[in-house]
């Protein structure tokens, strides 16, 4: 079952990056973006073949490298490594060898396009840069900034932020300052708003709020007349302190069950397995070895044949809760979809 091989496979590197420091606060959200950019994110795995055609001159990345790869030391750093890329107007990007010297191919490389298609990706470009060179997945960020360009001078757009788990501290808050700033000068530069407000709250159109939905998240949203950088990070933080025992923690625990939901929920949708084949499977193959099975049994304590069994309860649990954040994903990334389209 070639499919199933890979799905393990896969999900097998994932394993192995939750091990490593970088990987140690992984959530749910890192977890799901890993599978979903993989599997179910055709645009996106689109922009990347198109992009290494017009690069490297090939569509599948010219150095293949998975992390638990022997030969991964030297090719690049760990899952969540140091390296660092930043974007620099119209030069595009670089990127630069890791804390402990090690360098990328040909590097450092440089992008001559800006790559604006990976914008609305909710991927950081780092992770999408490894992408297309290595081939390794690509995680949603847990911090969010966007916004639309809207060309009717007319209208203005909203800059949203999405806060979707924890930790969220001072790397991320300087994250979120950088990225409104950027759009607070774009507008005001274009000249498509009115006069600055002052650097306080007095005038300012910005509402936060939690929203509970599956995925739950802290949702910042600041409409004109917009406040000044340093007022919207502040009402970010209140927020973030305000909600943030809402959001999920970083924590393994987050990472074993969301693994063992994503694995046979593709067995099934990919494969074509039963839900009780799949879990066997999963169990069998990986589940039993990572001390996470489902429990194959009825809850009186007898094998379950043709009696829906504990383990198959919960995977229909499970799976309800995966299906609604594959909906939000989808439809959160709708810009994405239709202009990779």
């Amino acid at each position: 079952m070639a499919n199933a091989d890979k799905i393990f496979a896969f999900a097998e590197m994932i394993v192995f990056g939750l091990s490593k420091p970088g990987g140690a606060t992984w959530t749910q959200r890192e977890i799901d973006g890993f599978f979903y950019n993989e599997y179910l994110n055709q645009p996106l795995q689109l922009a990347l073949k198109e992009f290494r055609g017009d690069h490297f001159g090939r569509e599948d990345p010219p150095y293949p490298c998975a992390w638990n790869d022997s030969r991964a030391g030297d090719l690049m750093s760990p899952p969540g490594g140091t390296e660092e890329l930043w974007i620099t107007g119209d030069k595009g990007w670089h990127i630069r060898g890791d804390s402990c010297g090690k360098r990328y191919p040909d590097g450092p490389t440089v992008f001559a396009d800006n790559p604006s298609q990976f914008d609305n990706f909710c991927a950081h470009p780092k992770e999408v840069y490894n992408a297309m060179v290595h081939g390794t997945p690509i995680p949603f960020v847990r911090v969010w900034p966007h916004w639309e360009f809207v060309l009717d001078d007319k209208e203005v757009p909203p800059f949203s932020l999405d806060v979707y788990s924890l930790p969220f501290g001072e790397r991320e808050l300087t994250r979120v300052k950088v990225s409104y700033g950027h759009f607070y000068d774009w507008l005001y530069l274009e000249g498509r708003v009115g006069p600055k407000l002052e650097d306080r709250r007095l005038g300012a159109n910005v509402v936060a709020r939690l929203l509970d939905e599956n995925p739950v998240r802290v949702q910042v949203v600041s409409y004109a007349p917009y406040p000044t950088p340093n007022v919207f990070v502040q009402v970010v933080k209140e927020a973030v302190d305000e909600y943030g025992a809402k959001l999920p923690g970083k924590t393994r625990q987050a990472g074993d069950p969301t693994i063992r939901e994503w694995v046979v929920y593709l067995l099934t949708t990919e494969c074509g397995l039963s839900n009780r084949e799949a879990i066997n499977l999963w169990n069998d193959r990986l589940g039993i070895e990572q001390k996470f099975p489902y429990t194959m049994q009825n809850s009186d304590g007898l094998p379950g044949n043709s009696v829906t069994s504990v383990g198959e309860s919960q995977f229909s649990r499970d799976k309800a809760g995966l299906d609604r954040r594959i909906n939000h994903y989808s439809s959160t990334l709708t810009p994405a979809r239709s202009s990779s389209s």
